[in-house]
């Protein structure tokens, strides 16, 4: 997502990361300005919902070992587990 100059300034004056604008804009609920803008906020159920999602896929991660894919360029030809 590109930041305008102001809003790297104003990120920098408040202390925010990019790592958080990330979340935010990936978990958020987004909401309508006027002009037809989008307004993105973190609520507390937004909050909850990203950890539950988060450590559903913690808890996959930790059952992949193994995982194996084969890649031609872009195409996924064949996967498997190595035991």
């Amino acid at each position: 997502m590109i930041q305008t100059k102001h809003s790297n300034i104003r990120k920098a004056q408040r202390g925010i990361k990019d790592n958080h604008i990330s979340l935010l804009v990936e978990y958020g609920s987004v909401l309508w300005a006027p002009g037809g803008l989008k307004k993105i906020t973190m609520t507390r159920k937004d909050i909850q919902e990203a950890i539950s999602k988060r450590k559903k896929e913690i808890q996959t991660l930790s059952n992949l070992s193994g995982l194996t894919a084969v890649i031609d360029e872009e195409t996924i030809l064949t996967v498997y587990k190595i035991h």
